[in-house]
């Protein structure tokens, strides 16, 4: 709406083409990662094929398994950690709670990349 405003871009009549920049970023409020008019062409002028659509199922597949067997698991550890008393946590479960942590949040983030970037 902002860049129709500035008449940077012209406004999109195609209802399905709209809704695919919506659903692409469906954290609004935050606003989206990619402006429209940087991915308009992408979006007019895509081509779909059996092979484009087997990419992205494994590529969704690939997503999917990080995000529940690596970053769910990660996440697990890391708060079963931070529930512990400070008084009773040694220097290599604070570590492990750590680490843990750190690989919760890269796996998070490298799955939504993953899948806005392509």
């Amino acid at each position: 709406m902002v860049d129709v405003f500035r008449r940077t871009n012209s406004s999109q009549k195609n209802i399905v083409n709209l809704g695919l920049y919506v659903a692409l970023f469906p954290q609004l409020i935050a606003g989206p990662i990619v402006r429209y008019h940087d991915i308009q062409k992408q979006i007019n002028q895509r081509v779909h094929s059996i092979d484009k659509f087997q990419q992205g199922i494994k590529r969704f597949i690939i997503g999917f398994a990080k995000k529940v067997i690596i970053a769910n698991t990660m996440g697990y550890v890391a708060d079963q950690v931070f529930a512990l008393n400070v008084d009773s946590i040694v220097p290599l479960f604070a570590w492990i709670g750590i680490i843990a942590y750190s690989l919760q949040i890269y796996y998070d983030l490298r799955v939504i990349l993953t899948w806005q970037l392509g």
